[in-house]
């Protein structure tokens, strides 16, 4: 019924871009009505920022033929063509998982994309522009390399690296990391490594309890400050004794690709590590990163640097030296304001790539958009701007974000990812200058939030250009650590009585102590902010631009903008949870199951509380009781406000048989407990019994996404019928049925493009193509048990799937009908296809017609005209009239790809014009050795 469906459309309306079953066609032109438009289903979410981190989002083929890049925002997978290697030219994208942030190119056949969100690495074969296979991993795969028919993942929640065979695709191992967050990879000289992004730096924190009492306040008005906690070395002697852990400071691990085992671990690398690169050679192995100075208490004593940036050299000889060397070596961070800082500066080193001769190493400065030139002995020599902002130029709204870097190879070329712009640079390295910058694709992103991202990350917004917010929040997550920035000469404050449990005003002092930094993700609707609830909203934060970072404060715009960017930030799933958000129910007594039913019903009481239920104060997610509990009720010695617990399953470092652990913090306000049971044990263990249970539910703490998000399966005719994917599948259903999830399905049909989104009031999949009726799940697997090509199904964020999966720049058109159709036959027996690489849009100087299924190498010809045609020339059909056709001889490359290029002028009169297009190319398949594809009918947007 659904391949009728499909005919009787094909045979009647207007065809999707780049054909959808091969099925032949007239010459249609657009329909823009209203069957055009998506009908209506669950209303739509707030746009939702997850702000996954990239690591090495572009990659090069061994052929230096082809340049593939992460489109993070977009879920897909984008490809140029490197024929002139200063001007990539796009063949088009793919789509993948949800928050690509890496890709690796084992051959010339294959990608292999790692995407953030989705959990799974996915495989693209780079021929047919389609995935072929989707590999699970464990929970935020985050970085991935490949050597020795193996491809090694990097996994940051479960601290482990999985193992695939290239070949078979097959897990084959599993490797711990005794470490937080192991993201950022590198391979050479035999050996994988992995760095740990949050390090840490050996410090820890003495609980208030044993610490010695503060220091006097400078400003003699101010009375004496609160018992607090002292945040010191892990092996401080005069404090070790006292400490319950031992930090061992594993930054970075090596790894051996053969046995599978970890054969060394290198310290004193950095406490934030974003980045490693191997000298050619691999005799010595560098990592960006940051070092915090959060030793030195408060914040006037921080202001302007409270980090430095940096890169470190590990010499991978027998005793595996380490070298520092600073990106600014030569600022003055007493001076602030400080122009000539800001106009050099190298803030937030992130990705890093070596020339392949050894003489330069180039590091991506994320926070001034700025490609850092560096020396083989680590001193910077040079300086490259990326974007419009050169020098002291400050421009936060349109911020580039440079964050990986893939060197040509054999040309002076630099390609540059930009997360934030989600663009391109190419790099002319002997000219020390960007030649262009051209879009990864469409970004979904709204564009209020697109701008008010860059205030989060742009360190020219600080005095001297060296820090900026997501300095300590990286990627509006948080670094691990606890900060004293109390102000000994400040002022007391007074929390309202109104945002106070017992309804009674509480003075808080200016010295706080340390606290950990909180991450920026599910702010929403969680005011007031900061541990003691002394920020009555985000806008009150504008201060510390000046106060921490010495800059100046944000507009009342600016401000609202960024304030609105960090309110789209939401966490991730929470992996502990079942994928059906279900809770374990073993062991019997202690399990999550039982802490969640204790967590809603169990009543305590003390002096100050009675009758008093652990919801009551906090919610299950996204939202907090807008109330802070005074110091008498807590015990403590000032007032704190109520914590959200969602991401505190995060919060809890790895600890060993012999103490050791991945961090020196845990949780509550200043980290000083090591997890749930801890701070239990030493603070409410007269209140209620039974920790373990509500440890089990507070790392299953629902974080108000759904874990059936990012969940996907790609399915063909020899699996989609497998007991685990068919679960899968069914589970996905249900979850969209009750609202917790979208179910979209998308891949290539009949080597076209194919999209569906399931209707869970129809219990049907309605299609990318106007006109065509809901199908049911047997009409998609009868076509996928035909051969008839593949999809992957995926769980979206509810009310994103109708953009994923039909309507790609959501302006109410479907993807099938944005002014790509197909007409006229193919050569039988042939493959060859003629697609556009985009949507013909006015003003996309991208544009491209693309040649998919010559021969490798073989010649060809693509004609483009003003009118269709339906006459033959020599057994071939002619469906372009060549009376005022321009054609262009388009030789296949290696991969049977061939191109003309047709950059669309930004003129508002082109909308609607339509041009046609055929493509002949040499092939034994064809009568007398040629083929020709149907036709093309270019109509502009």
């Amino acid at each position: 019924e659904f391949l009728a469906a499909a005919d009787a459309y094909v045979s009647t309306s207007t065809f999707v871009g780049d054909l959808f079953l091969g099925k032949a066609g007239l010459d249609w032109g657009p329909a823009r009505g209203s069957a055009l438009l998506l009908s209506s289903g669950s209303p739509a979410q707030d746009w939702v920022s997850f702000e996954s981190p990239q690591t090495h989002a572009v990659a090069i083929s061994p052929d230096q033929a082809r340049l593939f890049v992460v489109n993070t925002p977009d879920n897909r997978l984008t490809v140029f063509d490197l024929r002139e290697p200063s001007r990539p030219t796009l063949l088009g994208d793919v789509p993948v998982g949800l928050e690509p942030v890496a890709v690796a190119v084992p051959n010339n056949q294959e990608a292999w994309v790692v995407s953030h969100l989705s959990d799974a690495v996915v495989v693209v074969n780079t021929q047919r522009f389609e995935v072929v296979a989707t590999l699970p991993c464990s929970d935020e795969p985050a970085d991935i390399v490949c050597v020795g028919g193996r491809a090694f993942v990097s996994c940051a929640t479960q601290r482990e690296v999985m193992v695939f065979d290239i070949a078979s695709r097959a897990e084959i191992g599993v490797i711990p990391v005794f470490a937080d967050e192991p993201r950022a990879m590198a391979v050479g000289a035999g050996k994988v490594y992995v760095a740990s992004m949050r390090s840490g730096n050996g410090t820890t924190i003495l609980p208030a309890e044993i610490a010695p009492p503060p220091s006097a306040p400078t400003n003699p008005a101010l009375p004496a400050p609160p018992q607090v906690g002292l945040i010191v070395t892990h092996d401080d002697p005069a404090w070790s004794a006292q400490l319950p852990i031992s930090l061992p400071d594993w930054d970075v691990f090596e790894l051996d690709p053969v046995s599978l085992q970890l054969t060394r671990e290198f310290s004193a690398i950095g406490t934030t590590i974003l980045g490693l690169a191997i000298e050619p050679g691999g005799g010595a192995l560098w990592a960006t990163n940051t070092e915090a100075h959060n030793l030195i208490a408060f914040e006037p004593n921080l202001r302007g640097r409270f980090i430095d940036n940096r890169v470190t050299r590990i010499d991978l000889g027998g005793a595996a030296q380490v070298s520092v060397h600073d990106l600014n070596p030569n600022i003055n961070y007493g001076q602030l304001p400080n122009p000539s800082a800001v106009a050099t500066a190298l803030a937030q080193p992130v990705g890093a790539v070596w020339a392949p001769d050894g003489s330069e190493l180039y590091v991506a400065a994320f926070g001034t958009d700025r490609i850092g030139v560096l020396d083989s002995g680590g001193s910077v020599v040079s300086r490259i701007e990326i974007g419009s902002t050169p020098g002291v130029v400050v421009d936060s709204r349109n911020k580039r974000g440079p964050r990986a870097l893939v060197h040509h190879g054999s040309q002076a070329l630099l390609y540059v990812v930009n997360r934030l712009s989600n663009t391109l640079s190419v790099v002319d390295t002997s000219i020390r200058a960007e030649l262009r910058e051209v879009s990864l694709g469409h970004d979904p992103t709204p564009a209020a939030l697109r701008e008010g991202r860059g205030f989060l990350y742009d360190a020219k917004l600080s005095g001297n250009a060296t820090v900026s917010c997501a300095t300590c929040h990286v990627d509006a997550t948080h670094d691990g650590l606890a900060w004293d920035l109390g102000d000994p000469g400040g002022q007391m404050e007074m929390l309202p009585a109104s945002i106070m449990a017992n309804h009674v005003s509480e003075p808080v002092h200016p010295m706080k102590g340390p606290m950990l930094t909180q991450t920026l993700q599910g702010l929403r609707r969680t005011e007031p902010f900061h541990w003691r609830g002394d920020r009555p909203d985000f806008a009150s934060f504008n201060a510390t631009f000046t106060t921490l970072m010495g800059g100046q404060m944000l507009s009342v715009a600016d401000m609202s903008s960024f304030t609105a960017f960090v309110e789209s930030v939401r966490f991730p799933p929470n992996p502990n949870q079942h994928r059906d958000g279900g809770l374990p129910t073993e062991p019997r007594g202690e399990s999550a199951e039982d802490g969640y039913r204790f967590f809603q019903i169990q009543t305590f009481a003390s002096n100050q509380i009675q009758d008093a239920v652990c919801i009551d104060c906090h919610p299950l997610w996204e939202s907090s009781v807008f109330k802070v509990m005074d110091a008498v009720t807590l015990g403590e010695s000032q007032p704190f406000d109520v914590p959200t617990l969602q991401g505190i399953y995060k919060r809890q470092p790895k600890r060993d048989a012999n103490g050791l652990s991945t961090s020196g913090y845990g949780v509550v306000h200043d980290g000083s407990r090591l997890d749930v049971v801890d701070m239990h044990n030493r603070t409410l263990s007269h209140l209620y019994d039974g920790p373990d249970k509500i440890q089990a539910f507070v790392e299953h703490f629902d974080t108000g996404i759904p874990p059936s998000v990012g969940l996907q399966h790609t399915v063909d005719a020899l699996n989609f019928s497998l007991r685990e994917v068919a679960d899968a599948w069914d589970l996905l259903e249900s979850e969209a049925r009750l609202g917790r999830c979208d179910l979209v399905l998308r891949g290539r049909i009949g080597g076209m493009p194919a999209g569906f989104l399931y209707d869970s009031q129809q219990l049907a999949y309605r299609s990318h193509l106007p006109g065509v009726a809901p199908v049911s799940r047997a009409d998609i697997e009868q076509l996928l048990a035909s051969g008839a090509g593949q999809l992957t199904f995926m769980g979206t964020v509810e009310g994103e799937g109708a953009r994923i999966a039909l309507d790609r720049d959501d302006d109410g058109v479907l993807d099938g009908a944005e002014g790509l159709y197909r007409y006229g036959s193919a050569t039988t027996g042939c493959n060859l296809q003629l697609r556009g690489n985009s949507s013909p849009d006015v003003g996309n100087e991208q544009f491209a017609l693309v040649a998919h299924g010559a021969d490798a190498g073989s010649l060809g010809l693509i004609i483009l005209g003003l009118a269709s045609s339906s006459s033959w020339v020599a057994s071939l059909p002619l469906l372009v009239d060549p009376v005022g056709a321009t054609s262009v001889l388009a030789p296949a490359d290696s991969y049977g790809v061939g191109l003309m290029q047709n950059p669309i002028p930004m003129l508002p009169s082109l909308v609607g014009v339509g041009l046609y297009a055929q493509a002949f190319y040499l092939a034994p398949c064809g009568p007398g050795g040629v083929a020709a594809s149907a036709g093309l009918k270019v109509v502009v947007q």
